[in-house]
């Protein structure tokens, strides 16, 4: 049991802005926390493997990319298999345990634009899903240089991509175009289309009833829709006050999800109360960007944000801030070269609340002073 009530923290190497966090399905206090220098605008990536107990989050492994690193997912066939997604068009497979000769698999087939999200197929359990500010989406199965197929669906970038848990050919999508999609790996084509009124940056699969989606948007709404009949949703989640980066729902109970917004919070929603929401966290003090259920805790919530922390969390307990003893993190290892493309990084990170941009940082002149 935790004697402690609540759960620690994690900061990673400075100017590192986490983008994402995974908990290992197989090796559940393990977890995954994507990177990115200078909130993935310039820079390189960073993936950290990381140990959680209730009195700390411990490094295990450190993996360094040439890029950002968007997202990340673990297997859930092989416990020390990662799948990242990264700034420079690669999708990289790392097994955790030999991470020091290099990545096992790096695919490139997205290689002018990011790629944002991966998603692991529970029952085929080599094959997975990214999607891509290039607009589309892959399926992959492990061990296989090229893609399988590519839907090319959304008119702008996609920002989450998620296989059903119940029927394994089913999978949504999500974009900038403010569409939601519902596709199936034995058709090209969306098999249903949603157009909302902003842009759509996550969705999920309610795990209790696979007719019940979640999706999340600019307008910092959550959405709730009955797939059977998409024209309208059947409830609308309000608390967050700007865009909701990420919506993931329980896997242990049905009317339990968490989502994780620009405004700076953390927010945990019961569907069935009539006041829904249940906790709300605040202290991160920038974006956060990622959360994630424990998969055997039902009350422990990990989440990430672009001020370069990552917490586990006790449903209704204060977080508990023990970065501040973290030792001192080891130098990163030197990541490898980055892959050669004729295209520019592009300088502006899509989805932020209106009138905020974000420019990279100057180039430093020698030391600073």
């Amino acid at each position: 049991g935790n004697r402690l009530g609540n759960m620690p923290s994690f900061v990673t190497h400075p100017k590192f802005a986490c983008q994402s966090v995974h908990f290992n399905p197989n090796a559940p206090d393990l977890l995954a926390l994507a990177a990115g220098e200078n909130f993935g605008i310039a820079g390189g990536g960073k993936v950290y493997v990381l140990a959680a107990t209730p009195e700390k989050i411990a490094l295990q492994t450190c993996i360094a990319t040439a890029d950002a690193v968007f997202d990340v997912a673990w297997s859930p066939g092989n416990p020390n298999l990662l799948a990242c997604t990264c700034g420079d068009g690669t999708v990289q497979m790392w097994d955790t345990q030999k991470a020091a000769n290099g990545p096992v698999h790096v695919h490139h087939e997205n290689s002018d634009h990011e790629v944002s999200c991966v998603s692991w197929n529970t029952k085929e359990r080599d094959t997975l899903l990214t999607g891509s500010w290039d607009r589309t989406v892959k399926l992959w199965k492990v061990g296989q240089e090229a893609s399988l197929q590519t839907w090319a669906e959304h008119d702008k970038e996609v920002y989450d991509v998620r296989f059903s848990p119940a029927t394994p050919q089913l999978f949504l999508t999500v974009a900038g175009d403010g569409q939601l999609k519902g596709c199936d790996t034995r058709t090209s084509k969306a098999i249903l289309s949603r157009q909302m009124n902003a842009m759509l940056l996550s969705c999920d699969w309610n795990m209790f009833d696979s007719n019940i989606i979640m999706v999340a948007a600019t307008d910092s709404c959550v959405y709730a829709y009955d797939m059977r009949v998409l024209k309208e949703p059947t409830g609308v989640l309000k608390g967050h006050q700007q865009a909701v980066r990420r919506v993931r729902c329980s896997p242990h109970a049905g009317n339990l999800l968490v989502t994780s917004s620009y405004d700076f919070s953390l927010m945990v929603w019961n569907t069935q109360n009539k006041h829904p929401l249940v906790n709300r966290y605040v202290h991160h003090k920038e974006f956060v960007v990622g959360c994630a259920w424990h998969p055997v805790a039902a009350d422990c919530i990990a989440c990430c944000s672009w001020d370069c922390t990552c917490y586990v969390l006790k449903m209704g307990q204060p977080p508990a801030t023990t970065h501040q003893q973290q030792p001192p993190l080891p130098d990163s290892p030197t990541p490898p070269p980055r892959p050669t493309s004729p295209y520019a990084r592009r300088k502006q990170r899509p989805a932020l609340p209106p009138g905020m941009r974000l420019v990279p940082p100057p180039q430093q002149q020698g030391p600073p002073p």
